[in-house]
């Protein structure tokens, strides 16, 4: 099953609602969206990010959700991606960089470099 944006043009009240209602209901399947605060409903869940027509991943989304993000390709990072040529680090969190969380969006991913 693919359902692509479910949180788009809702409320937000309702969000979380449906985000726990999918979470109940979809046992294989995608769920596609740019929304980072909806993603701790599916903290276990394995997790793509497509960026500039490149699948990166998968990653735990608890673990997406937890790390930061720094400038430039580290070479223990959890996923190093490629952002309007220029290559970003997804880290555990050590105290640097930029908490993904922060970012709401990840289309904010564009503003960090």
């Amino acid at each position: 099953m693919l359902i692509d944006e479910p949180y788009e043009n809702v409320d937000p009240s309702k969000r979380l609602s449906i985000a726990k209602l999918l979470k109940e209901n979809i046992k294989d399947g995608f769920i596609t969206t740019h929304e980072l605060d909806l993603l701790k409903q599916f903290n276990s869940w394995p997790l793509y990010i497509i960026l500039s027509e490149r699948v990166y991943g998968p990653i735990i989304t608890e673990d997406f959700l937890n790390s930061t993000i720094v400038e430039g390709e580290i070479p223990n990072a959890i996923l190093t991606l490629d952002v309007g040529g220029k290559k970003i680090s997804i880290m555990r969190d050590n105290g640097s960089g930029i908490k993904v969380l922060t970012l709401g969006n990840i289309n904010r991913l564009y503003g960090v470099v």
